[in-house]
């Protein structure tokens, strides 16, 4: 079968009485086999039995001592390997990223002119899927471990942002909206999160409430210095509430959008923490965003050119936009239940003229088209309507009254805001809206 050296010959000149076959896993091919043979040569030794040798499989076992009928017994032979089975190799075990100690790869020289290779960080397509993975699956771990690693980049990358919006501090105030987008540019993975926890529709991951403390207190966020980089924190509650509620818009889920904009914000003061919607920082008027309701609108409308993820989760520009109108719409009927309860009432024809609106009415500014499928998503759900009048305990009956006096207050505010815009009379594309909304 093989050229031997005479050391090994001698080994075979030993009289043998028996041929042991035993198919092995190296690939020796040997009659179109795979598995190639082991010959073991036995020598007379009574005391060496073939039993105890267990390693070798007995069905293969041809004893050729008496060399009678060589042939047929070695055709027999080969028919049983043929018969017989491979062995088994034991599987993988899972890889664990770690290379064994007994194994030396090969180290590449160190080359000063080509900088070290650094881990790229998940995009934020990586987030959106990831998130909705863990929604779909309503895997709460592992939503809590995405949420763990997000926290720990934006902790991580929070201070070299810090550093790079004060270097801005001298821009222009047409310049200021870019430093807000540094900041949410760091807290992305923690935005999509709570926005695709919300579009899940399940409630375990739809209330995102605490994402606003966590934006507003940043960590190792230096209150101090000027007021354009103090108040990016509330900039960037001002752009979460806006894209939450207009979300909730655009899945029928408006009354959870108004939820978040009445929560509670705690203050250092000992006063009654006010609701989020009667912080006019948080509704249009920041220092970072020029204190300018319009400059606020026109950086939430154009967040589709800024943010790629938006009309991903949105289904497009349009449908972001008009979602955006349909959530302001609710916050002026939020606004207005209000300005009821607190006892205004009687008032409200009197004062329409110098009404001082607490969220801005400046979706004006979208074209018309858009202002009306905001204001259809907003009929089209009247549990919403309904549960701000049950909230401040005002009937249908009378806030359908008190309703046009108000839509003449909101369109004199939307002339005073915009004087050399022309603003035709019962141009809000709420102004029937309790013509639309049948009482319960």
């Amino acid at each position: 079968m093989s050229t031997r050296s005479s050391k090994q010959r001698r080994k075979f000149d030993v009289a043998w009485t028996g041929l042991w076959i035993q198919p092995d896993v190296f690939h020796r091919p040997l009659c179109r086999m795979r598995p190639s043979i082991q010959l073991l040569a036995t020598a007379k030794n009574r005391a060496a039995k073939f039993e105890e040798m267990e390693t070798i499989d007995a069905e293969s076992r041809v004893d050729f001592s008496d060399s009678v009928d060589f042939e047929s017994k070695f055709s027999e032979l080969v028919n049983d390997i043929h018969r017989a089975r491979s062995a088994q190799k034991p599987p993988l075990r899972p890889w664990t990223g770690k290379v064994s100690p007994h194994i030396a790869c090969p180290q590449a020289s160190p080359d000063a002119h080509s900088p070290s290779p650094t881990p790229e960080s998940p995009t934020p397509t990586n987030w959106y899927l990831d998130a909705t993975a863990a929604c779909r699956s309503n895997d709460f771990i592992l939503w809590r471990s995405l949420v763990k690693k997000a926290r720990a980049l934006v902790a991580q990358e929070l201070p070299l942002a810090r550093k790079q919006i004060e270097a801005m501090a001298g821009s222009t105030p047409q310049e200021r909206p870019s430093a807000v987008t540094i900041f949410l540019r760091v807290h992305e993975p923690l935005l999509i999160l709570a926005l695709s926890g919300l579009e899940s529709r399940i409630q375990d991951f739809t209330d995102q409430r605490a994402l606003v403390d966590e934006l507003l207190t940043p960590p190792h966020w230096n209150q101090a210095g000027l007021a354009s980089i103090v108040n990016i924190p509330s900039a960037a509650v001002l752009f979460f509430h806006s894209v939450h509620g207009a979300l909730a818009a655009s899945t029928n889920q408006l009354g959870l959008g108004l939820s978040l904009a009445q929560m509670k914000i705690p203050t250092k003061s000992d006063r009654l923490p006010p609701l989020l919607i009667a912080r006019k920082d948080l509704t249009g008027w920041n220092d970072a965003l020029h204190g300018n309701c319009k400059v606020a609108w026109h950086f939430l409308s154009s967040a589709p050119h800024t943010f790629s993820w938006i009309p991903d989760m949105f289904g497009g520009e349009d449908e972001f936009r008009s979602s955006l109108v349909a959530y302001y719409l609710a916050l002026n009927v939020l606004e207005y239940a209000d300005f009821i309860y607190q006892g205004h009432a009687a008032d409200l024809k009197a004062r329409s003229s110098d009404l001082r609106l607490t969220v801005p009415l400046t979706l004006f500014q979208e074209p018309e088209q858009i202002r009306e499928r905001g204001f259809t998503r907003l009929k089209n759900q009247p549990a919403a309507v309904h549960q701000i009048l049950r909230q401040y305990n005002l009937t249908y009956q009378a806030a359908k009254e008190l309703w046009p006096a108000w839509m003449s207050a909101c369109e004199s505010w939307v002339r005073d805001t915009n004087p050399s815009h022309f603003f035709p009379h019962r141009t809000l594309p709420h102004w029937k809206l309790f013509d639309y909304i049948e009482p319960v």
